[in-house]
């Protein structure tokens, strides 16, 4: 149920040329076909991997076409799953589509929807069976006291989140565009590591590291390393000295299929 990746992405838009020059110099990308890459890398963003979204010949057409895959998917749930509120059950897709790379909290949602817990844990289910959604685990140690133990939530396409949230915004002028990351670079690792491998990190004092891969790895998204600063990060340093901690910024983002 995956989506086109960027590189797949860029060979169905018949860049085939800029596949090969990530695959061989993404560290040290030309200055002459970054600026290149990079526009399609936000459009990449902004539009999701959908084969006839990226196909889709104006901006116009791909918003259509993510509102007709939406559509469509949203009566295959109600369908199939005799979903009973069906208005309820697509609100909750819109909270959980501003919500990405934050954590689940069912309570929260349910006392915003006027329904219960296990109805919306139920719809909750049914929207990651049908491959809208992903759970994350958080990663346990020895000090469980200062761990959360609610999932983050994650779309499978950034195209239809951005359609839930109505908001096509060019990636430059977004307030959302760390989330719109994270939730591309989480994607990516799953296809490299697979979700069972793939953890995050956050105490209940707001420590947070997003991502922490095969318990070996782990990896904060931002998106300038301007903002990344070690020094909030030395609590989980300090408790996993044997983690190494990375930062992947927007353009080592496009690396990211790489295994670390």
């Amino acid at each position: 149920m995956h989506t086109l990746n960027f590189y797949e992405f860029l060979h169905f838009r018949g860049y085939d040329n800029f596949v090969q020059i990530l695959r061989k110099w993404t560290e040290h990308m030309p200055l002459l076909y970054k600026k290149d890459i990079l526009s399609l890398y936000h459009e990449y963003m902004i539009f999701g991997g959908y084969p006839d979204v990226v196909l889709a010949p104006t901006l116009q057409k791909k918003k259509d076409c993510l509102e007709e895959l939406a559509l469509s998917y949203i009566k295959k749930d109600i369908f199939e799953a005799k979903i009973e509120y069906r208005e309820k059950y697509l609100f909750i897709l819109k909270i959980l589509a501003n919500q990405i790379g934050n954590l689940l909290n069912l309570h929260e949602i349910a006392n915003t929807v006027n329904l219960s817990v296990s109805t919306v844990e139920n719809y909750i289910y049914i929207m990651r069976k049908s491959y809208h959604i992903i759970t994350v685990k958080p990663f346990f140690s020895n000090i469980r006291k200062e761990l959360t133990k609610m999932p983050k939530v994650y779309l499978y396409d950034t195209g239809l989140r951005n359609y839930f949230i109505n908001n096509f915004e060019s990636f430059d002028e977004r307030l959302d565009k760390w989330g719109l990351l994270e939730n591309l670079v989480f994607k990516n690792l799953t296809k490299t590591y697979g979700m069972d491998d793939i953890r995050f990190w956050r105490t209940q004092n707001k420590n947070e590291v997003d991502f922490i891969v095969n318990e070996k790895h782990a990896i904060e998204v931002k998106t300038n390393m301007q903002s990344f600063d070690p020094r909030k990060y030395a609590l989980f340093m300090e408790n996993y000295p044997d983690i190494p901690l990375e930062c992947i910024d927007l353009e080592a983002s496009l690396d990211i299929l790489n295994p670390l």
